[in-house]
């Protein structure tokens, strides 16, 4: 499935996920965000070849 997209330079990308801290310890917090901050590098670094025609 294709999607059309607009692409934009943005600075910051914030997610929210609800209930976060509910009953998860600060390792398990921890583990979350760099698993986030892994997909986001990798989503972004997809998009950058993309848009410069690179297939990989």
């Amino acid at each position: 499935m294709s999607e059309e997209f607009e692409a934009s330079i943005v600075q910051y990308v914030f997610l929210d996920i609800v209930s976060f801290t509910k009953d998860r310890s600060v390792d398990a917090q921890t583990d979350i965000v760099g698993a986030l901050n892994l997909i986001i590098r990798k989503a972004l670094k997809a998009q950058f070849f993309y848009l410069r025609g690179y297939l990989f």
